[in-house]
């Protein structure tokens, strides 16, 4: 599978995502929305994840059907676990404090909600998701007006 961030005249970016079965799937994304997707990529290809966000688009979902209620998709415990990761990984990136401890911080909060912790997540594997994640910002932020940045994901 594909991912394709384009940034257009406006600022605005576009992501086009192209399944593993050759059909498409596109969404003008709402400002903020970029870091949220670059953080599934992070994730879901640092995890090998098949029912994440990413997994659920190539299984036929719509990117615009996360956004009505009426056409979600199933969503799995381990699309919910995804979830809070990218979350979680997005209020540390913003955060200016250098306390902000992500993996025992998803734990309490996926503790409270009664949903079990992802079976493969230590700390090591946090550090390469961050890493990921802070090199795809930066390279979304270097993104000219009419360039596209692509992401393979292995689904």
């Amino acid at each position: 599978m594909f991912v394709e961030f384009s940034r257009k005249k406006s600022g605005s970016v576009v992501m086009k995502i192209t399944r593993n079965n050759g059909s498409e799937t596109w969404s003008k994304l709402r400002r903020g929305m970029e870091d949220h997707d670059l953080a599934h990529i992070a994730v879901e290809n640092e995890l090998k994840l098949k029912k994440g966000f990413f997994g659920l688009i190539d299984k036929g979902a719509e990117i615009t059907d996360f956004e009505d209620k009426d056409k979600q998709p199933v969503i799995h415990l381990e699309s919910n676990q995804t979830e809070y990761l990218v979350n979680h990984l997005q209020v540390e990136y913003r955060s200016s404090k250098d306390t902000f401890d992500l993996l025992s911080t998803l734990k309490e909060t996926l503790e409270s909600r009664e949903i079990p912790m992802m079976s493969n997540l230590s700390q090591d594997v946090i550090d390469n998701i961050r890493t990921s994640y802070h090199q795809k910002i930066k390279e979304l932020a270097d993104l000219k007006v009419g360039a596209v940045l692509t992401y393979k994901i292995d689904i």
